[in-house]
Parts: structure tokens; sequence; C-alpha cells
């Protein structure tokens, strides 16, 4: 191979990875659905036009990322493991029922992500609950009051 095939191929090789790890970030924080090829192209320092050179759309570069799984898994896995470290903090200081805090931080999880799929499909017609209500699953009786 001549030369510059050489150096062609990493270079297309090197922007596939740019666009493997933005795209793993950001789907990782935002979801597949929640994050634009604009935000991706961006933060990959490419344009959309050499993003789609590589990918016909979107939601082919997740088949393309074998790590994806594991990533979002270790993200979420430390995201529940801090959540369930402060509803700890409020087991122990009293303002927070006792309860598995793993489960509860699992829980609390599983209504954001809902939530978040909600507001999604229902795009202009989404009012979201209070952060007291997100909560009341959580507190002692004496400090749940809806706003």
């Amino acid at each position: 191979m001549a030369k510059m095939e050489v150096r062609n191929e990493a270079l297309r090789a090197a922007t596939k990875e740019k666009i493997h790890s933005a795209a793993t970030v950001l789907f990782a924080r935002k979801g597949l659905a929640g994050t634009g090829v604009q935000e991706i192209a961006d933060m990959a320092d490419v344009n959309v036009g050499m993003l789609y050179r590589y990918y016909k759309t979107k939601d082919d570069i997740p088949d393309s990322l074998p790590q994806m799984a594991a990533v979002l898994l270790e993200y979420v896995n430390d995201l529940q493991d801090k959540i369930a470290r402060l509803i700890e903090r409020g087991q122990n200081d009293g303002t927070f029922r006792q309860g598995c805090t793993k489960g509860m931080a699992s829980m609390f999880l599983a209504v954001i992500q809902g939530l978040c799929a909600w507001k999604l499909a229902n795009k202009g017609q989404y009012a979201p609950p209070t952060p007291t209500m997100l909560t009341a699953f959580l507190l002692k009786e004496e400090y749940n009051h809806y706003d």
C-alpha cells in the first residue's frame, strides 16, 4: 500500500474513532433520542457531512459501538451509587425513610428515565413534576409536602 493510502486510512480510522467516542459520551448522557447529529459532530470536531460519510443515520452509530453497553452500564451504576449515598445521608439525618438505599436509588433513576422518555414523546406538551413530587417516596411523612 502506498504511503498516501496508509495515511488516509489512518485518518479515516481516527475520524471514525472520534465519532465513536463523542457518540458514546452523548448517548450515555442524553440517550439516542435526546442526542442530535450536530452535537455528535461538534463533540467529535468534524462536520455533519463527514459524520454522514461514515453512517447513513444517527441510529446506525450504536450498532458500531460494541463498548456502548459497557460504558452505559458503568455510567448508570456510578450514578446509582452516588444517589444511594445521598439517600443514605438523608436516612442518617432523619429526612428520608429507611429502606434499601440501592433499591430506592434504582427507583429514582427509573422515574427520571421514564420522565425523559415521556418528555421526548410529548415534545411541547410536557409538564414536569415538582422536585417534591419526585422525592415524595423518599421523604418521611413530616417532610412530605406537595408544592
